[in-house]
């Protein structure tokens, strides 16, 4: 499944709810439209930065390829969400 179908069905849903999180959106927008097709049919980036576009195609790729084998972090590392939101200062790693 491509990117855009992801995002089109569903798939893939971004943050919106804070500063924080509608500032990374719009961040991976803004890399997501500076993409373009070449002449030789090559997607490149036409824009300086594109880290963020490049981790959701490859974590959109990866969860296809990998399917049924996928872990959730909070079951290896509890307190993670937390962590992340910025609700907790240090992350516990067994």
């Amino acid at each position: 499944m491509s990117l855009l179908l992801a995002f089109e069905q569903g798939h893939i849903k971004t943050p919106y709810g804070d500063e924080r999180s509608r500032k990374y959106t719009n961040t991976l927008e803004q890399e997501l439209n500076r993409f373009g097709m070449q002449k030789d049919g090559k997607l490149e980036s036409v824009g300086v930065h594109d880290d963020l576009a490049m981790s959701i195609a490859l974590a959109n790729w990866a969860s296809k390829e990998f399917k049924g084998s996928v872990m959730l972090l909070d079951d290896y590392m509890p307190g993670f969400d937390e962590w992340f939101k910025g609700e907790r200062d240090e992350l516990f790693v067994p």
